[in-house]
């Protein structure tokens, strides 16, 4: 029987969320990682839009990497239990695209573009989370058990801790606190030990 794949471009970008919840879920797969000029024409032709990141798994084969996460999340009960539940695990999910949005979108959009983002964007959405967190204790965001929500909001601080960007999360010990606490999950931890040292 073959294993699940993860077919993507060799960086993190919008296939992280996948592994992290694959490893998380303790999942053996294949993390079939290319190059940009090498994207293989035949796992091109599996795909539903003709990009990737793209999951394979027996008969499943899904694009999009937020359909693909929320599969898996539902698959192994990471999504909650009642709808509010799944509503408000995908507004934190939602959240964390807003700030990888607004900072790419910013970077390409001059120093005004930069300035406005890390004065009013980060701040925003930072101190949502930080309020999150107190509130509940600081072990989830939401809930009292592991979520899709707290996986993403993890993977994004990871990725920007990775890219130097730990700024962003000054004055936010909760964010701080609770990323140490995610990094030494068991399963987590090994595939942060184990993973492909990459530069984005």
């Amino acid at each position: 029987m073959s294993l699940p794949t993860l077919h993507y471009f060799d960086i993190k970008g919008r296939g992280e969320g996948t592994r992290l919840l694959l490893a998380y879920a303790d999942v053996e797969f294949v993390d079939n990682r290319f190059e940009f000029a090498a994207y293989p024409a035949e796992v091109r032709a599996k795909t539903m839009f003709g990009q990737v990141p793209h999951y394979s798994d027996g008969e499943v084969e899904l694009s999009q990497s937020v359909a693909i996460e929320m599969y898996l999340a539902k698959k192994y009960g990471l999504y909650g239990s009642t709808p509010l539940d799944e509503a408000m695990i995908m507004s934190y999910i939602m959240s964390t695209h807003d700030l990888f949005i607004g900072f790419f979108f910013a970077k390409n959009g001059g120093a005004e573009a930069l300035a406005k983002f890390y004065n009013e964007t980060v701040p925003r959405l930072v101190s949502s989370w930080e309020k999150a967190l107190i509130a509940n204790g600081g072990s989830h965001i939401y809930g009292k058990t592991m979520t899709w929500a707290d996986l993403g909001l993890f993977g994004t601080i990871d990725y920007l801790f990775s890219i130097g960007e730990q700024k962003m999360f000054e004055g936010s010990p909760a964010c701080l606190e609770f990323h140490r606490q995610m990094s030494e999950v068991p399963t987590i931890s090994k595939y942060l030990k184990t993973r492909k040292v990459t530069t984005r």
